[in-house]
């Protein structure tokens, strides 16, 4: 089964950076058949990204008024966060449902988690991320490596 890790955001606005930053820590650990990207717009770009992958982990900053820095929570497909969907085209269900269209291979809703990671600051041009966030990294990682390894899909 090919799983696809993919860390969503701007590494240079602070925050914003959790996923490229998990993706990155994740190229230490055993993820044997897992592929892992980088991406910085959501829309039809990150589908783009997904293609041919039958599972797919977004690991993406959020800020949820429920979810306190540096805490994660487990969605999937129709949940906000800051960049899975793309203000330039569309959002992320909108994108899967034209390029499904469309005829491209794209695991379904269901084989999609998206891993909401809360945000204190998402706006200061900074490549160092918060505090909370910061210590909240390893914790984070452990988690996208298990959700990873084992194919579990809430």
């Amino acid at each position: 089964m090919t799983t696809l890790v993919i860390g969503l955001g701007s590494p240079l606005l602070r925050d914003d950076g959790i996923g490229p930053q998990v993706v990155r820590e994740l190229v230490r650990h055993d993820l044997a058949g897992v592929r892992l990207a980088e991406a910085h717009a959501g829309g039809l770009a990150l589908v783009e990204e997904m293609q041919g992958s039958e599972r797919v982990i977004i690991v993406d900053a959020s800020l949820h008024p429920d979810l306190r820095p540096g805490e994660i929570a487990v969605t999937g497909v129709g949940s906000a966060t800051c960049h899975a969907a793309c203000s330039h085209d569309c959002t992320l269900e909108q994108a899967l449902a034209l390029a499904r269209g469309a005829g491209l291979a794209l695991p379904p809703d269901e084989r999609i988690v998206i891993v909401a990671v809360g945000a204190a600051d998402v706006q200061c041009f900074d490549e160092r991320l918060s505090p909370a966030v910061a210590a909240a990294l390893p914790g984070i990682c452990a988690r996208v490596a298990s959700l990873a390894r084992e194919g579990a899909i809430p």
